[in-house]
């Protein structure tokens, strides 16, 4: 019964970042700070959170992924650990662990642009 709710609980999760929200906020993991960053004055207050908001649901899939995979990996029989499947796990994961750091640092941009416009708004 449990890992039907984790099943379910993830398929929810999915659902959420494949529908995105409502002012059309895409994540594009290839998207560098840079490009974040000269793209935020172009963007205001309500499409910046729109971004993050994206960007963080993103990034909880990225981690149900990444925490169900280490659970396989934990799983590996010690006599496995060197098996193709065992490697190819592994290089799943790294995959994973690299996205998980892109979006985290694309959060950071979208906020430290957020911070800007309030400061900005403020004055």
């Amino acid at each position: 019964m449990k890992g039907f709710f984790v099943w379910m609980a993830a398929a929810v999760m999915a659902a959420g970042v494949l529908t995105g929200c409502g002012d059309n906020a895409k994540v594009d993991e290839t998207k560098t700070v840079a490009q974040i960053e000269a793209e935020l004055p172009k963007l205001n207050e309500a499409q910046i959170k729109a971004q993050i908001e994206a960007c963080q649901k993103a990034l909880e899939a990225k981690k149900a992924e990444l925490d169900k995979l280490a659970a396989k990996i934990k799983d590996i029989p010690l006599t496995e650990i060197l098996s193709d499947e065992s490697t190819k796990l592994k290089d799943e994961a790294k995959k994973l662990g690299e996205s998980v750091k892109k979006l985290t640092d694309q959060i950071a941009a979208y906020t430290k642009g957020l911070e800007a416009k309030g400061k900005e708004a403020a004055r």
